[in-house]
């Protein structure tokens, strides 16, 4: 692909400006830094669609607080001595908050010229109009350290209510989940094989736990352990994310529920009483455990996966596109991922206020699966004031039964209490082969 021949050492480029206008500041006040703040700051790339955010397509974008966290991180490497960077990862080593998303957000802009062009070869190949469109933060000027606005031809979405969006393609092999390379990972690198040199300059106590902070001052502080790290990323292979299989059911998973739901037509009791909506939402959860148990859906979610099941977050996503459409007939709300006074629940569901009913979906392997039960769920429902909840647990491997009743116990101490109860619904998703290894299997999770 020509439009991205040069990419790498564009964005590469971009940043060894901006450090060597950094050590050039005679004083680091707030007047000398607002030029490269300004520099710094990456609003999301909407054209692409691509990023993190929950609900919708838009995300936060790049804003002050992170150009300024970016500028201390530079300024941290000029402090140690760093007078350039060849791999953009160093950054993340002296900073916080280098996510997916803001990653995403840096070479999106930096990359938004090619990333134009390429869009407009591909059109032109596949006969896709076009149109005259303006895009804020285009092109980046290296004479003036600003960002100019620009207008370029690109593909358009007109939608229901009138309001018209660009498109901007990417290659597939760009595409991939999370960056390989991060704080994280620098400390299971040097944890896995720089114990020795982590013992001489730091110490006998250093343990794998540790928190961010900790690990990016040890970062910052060893030149030799930064370095190593760096070498090790030349050695390895960015697999991009294969969207054709789509491992993840990134996009696959609304084909797969639907077609699932295709041809089923249970029998769903209407909620006239609390009473009768909580047996109706039970009954809704049942199908997604007999389409897993009974209808082969466990070899979409663990059948193909050498790894042992898919994660799960994309269990949830199966699970979405499987319940909503009998939610949908059945004029009941299903909500995924919603923000309560006491953070995120996977799915709520709803008929008017006074029918309202709480479900979550995990894997039972999970490590904070009593978490969960013990504290999660009892908070969630106490600040959406609730008394009933559901709890569907996956099941991957004959080893996750353990996992089971360690959460059946867990929910009846918390039943006991008699302020909420929290019904558990195993769903078995181990391989099936053969008819009697599914009946032993209904046997061993329906105790």
């Amino acid at each position: 692909m020509a439009e991205f021949r040069n990419a790498h050492a564009k964005a590469i480029a971009f940043f060894n400006l901006l450090f060597q206008k950094a050590a050039a500041l005679e004083n680091r006040s707030q007047d000398a830094i607002r030029p490269l703040l300004h520099a710094l700051t990456f609003p999301e790339v909407e054209e692409l669609q691509l990023g993190y955010s929950k609900g919708t397509s838009r995300g936060a974008g790049s804003g002050a607080h992170f150009s300024r966290e970016l500028l201390k991180a530079i300024f941290a490497l000029i402090d140690a001595g760093v007078k350039s960077v060849s791999r953009f990862e160093e950054l993340a080593l002296f900073g916080d908050g280098f996510g997916a998303d803001r990653i995403g957000d840096m070479l999106g802009s930096l990359l938004r010229p090619q990333i134009a062009r390429y869009t407009k070869r591909i059109c032109a190949r596949s006969r896709i109009g076009t149109a005259n469109v303006r895009l804020r933060h285009f092109a980046f000027d290296r004479s003036t350290i600003t960002w100019n606005d620009g207008r370029t031809r690109l593909p358009v979405v007109r939608f229901v209510d009138g309001s018209v969006k660009s498109v901007c393609l990417v290659p597939k092999v760009f595409l991939r989940q999370l960056p390989t390379a991060g704080i994280e990972d620098f400390w299971d690198y040097c944890y896995a094989n720089e114990n020795a040199t982590l013992r001489q300059q730091f110490g006998t106590k250093i343990k794998k736990g540790i928190d961010r902070r900790r690990i990016i001052s040890i970062a910052r502080h060893s030149r030799l352990l930064r370095e190593r790290y760096l070498a090790s990323l030349a050695t390895r292979m960015a697999e991009p994310y294969d969207t054709d299989d789509d491992p993840q059911l990134l996009h696959k998973w609304y084909a797969i529920a639907r077609d699932a739901t295709a041809a089923r037509r249970p029998i769903i009791p209407q909620a006239t009483s609390l009473r009768q909506f909580q047996k109706t939402v039970g009954v809704i959860v049942g199908e997604f455990k007999s389409y897993i148990e009974d209808e082969g859906g466990w070899m979409v979610i663990n059948g193909k996966q050498s790894h042992g099941g898919v994660n799960e977050p994309t269990v949830q996503r199966l699970f979405h596109g499987i319940v909503m459409h009998y939610c949908r007939a059945n004029d009941i709300d299903s909500s995924p991922e919603v923000q309560t006074g006491s953070g995120l629940i996977d799915f709520k569901f709803s008929a008017g206020y006074r029918h309202r009913a709480l479900t979550e979906i995990k894997l039972a392997r999970n490590p904070r699966l009593l978490h969960g039960i013990q504290v999660q769920v009892p908070a969630y429902c106490k600040s959406s004031r609730l008394s009933f909840a559901f709890l569907g647990v996956v099941l991957y491997a004959d080893s996750d039964v353990a996992y089971l009743g360690l959460a059946r116990n867990a929910i009846q101490k918390v039943n006991a209490k008699g302020k909420l109860h929290i019904h558990l619904v195993p769903i078995d998703a181990r391989p099936k082969l053969s008819a009697s290894k599914r009946k032993a299997v209904k046997s061993s999770t329906a105790r």
